[in-house]
C-alpha cells in the first residue's frame, strides 16, 4: 500500500487506534469525553475528516481522511496528546478503582516494548487501510458500526452512544450517500 504524504490525502482510511495491550480503558464517561472533545478539536482545527466510527472500550475504528494534512501526521500528533492527556486524567481521578494496576500495565508493556518512556498508552500502528472503492467502504462502515453488537454490549448498532450509527452520538460525520 502507498504510504507518500498526496496518496493520504486522495482516500479516506479504515483505522483502528487501539490501547496498549487491549486495555478496557474507555469504560468511564470521562475519558470517552476526554478522547471525544479531542476528535472534535481535530475535526475543527487540524482538517480531520470522519466518516464513520465507533469508539469501543480498548479501541476506536474509523474510516477519516485529511483536509489539508494527511490523516496519519494527524493521527500521530492526536494519539500523542491524548496519550499524555487521558493518562493524566487517571492519575488524577480519585474514583479510578483500577489506577495501580492500569498504571502498571502501561508501565509493563513500554519497558517490554523497549518504548522511551515510561507509560505507553496507545499501540504503535493504526493498520491503515486505504478505502479505494464504494463496495470496500461499505464494508467497513458495517463493521465498524456492529462492532459493539458483535462484542454483545448493545443488541442494535445505533443504540451504542459512541458511534456514528447511533443519531444522537457525539462526533459529526461525513456520511457517503
Amino acid at each position: 500500500m502507498p504510504k507518500d504524504s498526496q496518496t493520504f490525502l486522495e482516500f479516506p482510511y479504515f483505522v483502528t487506534l487501539t490501547v496498549v495491550g487491549w486495555t478496557d480503558f474507555f469504560v468511564r464517561s470521562e475519558y470517552r469525553q476526554l478522547l471525544i472533545e479531542n476528535l472534535q478539536y481535530c475535526q475543527q482545527n487540524k482538517g480531520l475528516e470522519i466518516h464513520c466510527y465507533c469508539l469501543m472500550t480498548s479501541h476506536l475504528h474509523m474510516i477519516a481522511s485529511g483536509k489539508e494534512t494527511n490523516v496519519n501526521e494527524i493521527l500521530k500528533g492526536f494519539k500523542s496528546f491524548t496519550a499524555k492527556a487521558l493518562l493524566r486524567a487517571m492519575d488524577e481521578n480519585p474514583q479510578e478503582s483500577r489506577k495501580e494496576w492500569l498504571d502498571s500495565r502501561f508501565r509493563f508493556l513500554a519497558n517490554l516494548r523497549g518504548r522511551d518512556t515510561d507509560r505507553q498508552f496507545w499501540e504503535r500502528d493504526n493498520y491503515p487501510e486505504a478505502i479505494l472503492t464504494e463496495n470496500f467502504y461499505r464494508v467497513k462502515e458495517k463493521y465498524i458500526h456492529l462492532n459493539p453488537v458483535e462484542a454483545g454490549f448493545v443488541a442494535r448498532a445505533e443504540d451504542w452512544f459512541c458511534s456514528s450509527a447511533c443519531p444522537d452520538g457525539p462526533l459529526k460525520v461525513m456520511r457517503l450517500e
